[in-house]
């Protein structure tokens, strides 16, 4: 595979994780079962209470004017993960709070490239979970991708990548081991 296309793979597979993620927070609980939409005309949302959504709902109980434009004012979010209480203040992404959006990024990203490596130590192969893994750089080293996987845009994480290989923990320190000169 081509740097470029490993790029448009990581680009394309971390869309696919936000979507999922996303839908599954946004989507309401309950739902709404009911088959018809808001009585109010141009109105496309689907009807609550007494033939309105929501919206014209409240201007209907309140006396409000129907036909002034519909407002939409964000939740207070809160992360995804159970015992945090962080709001997502447009930090984070993925409907988590920065630190765990930074957290599941990473190891999605790092999960994309394993795979694209078929998941196998390139010494001994074997297959190890997903924390068992390092990247060795046999080229050059332009940027660390341990900070890569933290910040890095997907087409300088392939660039990067295509100068590593991928060794267990192990093998990755025999290797290191192996260019130290002793006396």
């Amino acid at each position: 595979m081509s740097e470029t296309k490993l790029a448009k793979y990581i680009r394309d597979t971390l869309i696919e994780e936000s979507i999922k993620s996303t839908n599954k927070t946004l989507a309401p609980k309950n739902g709404n079962q009911r088959k018809y939409i808001c009585s109010v005309e141009n109105c496309e949302r689907p009807a609550y209470a007494k033939g309105f959504c929501n919206a014209h709902y409240i201007r209907y109980r309140n006396g409000l004017d129907m036909n002034s434009p519909i407002k939409h004012r964000a939740r207070e979010a809160i992360c995804k993960i159970t015992n945090c209480e962080e709001k997502i203040d447009g930090t984070g992404g993925w409907g988590f709070c920065r630190k765990h959006y930074s957290i599941i990024r990473r190891r999605t990203i790092k999960k994309i490239l394993i795979n694209w490596f078929n998941n196998k130590c390139i010494k001994c192969n074997k297959s190890y979970s997903l924390p068992e893994y390092d990247f060795h750089h046999i080229e050059n080293k332009d940027h660390s991708i341990s900070e890569l996987l933290n910040n890095g845009n997907p087409e300088t994480i392939a660039k990067e990548i295509m100068k590593c290989k991928l060794l267990c923990s192990n093998c990755h320190r025999k290797e290191h081991y192996k260019e130290i000169e002793y006396e």
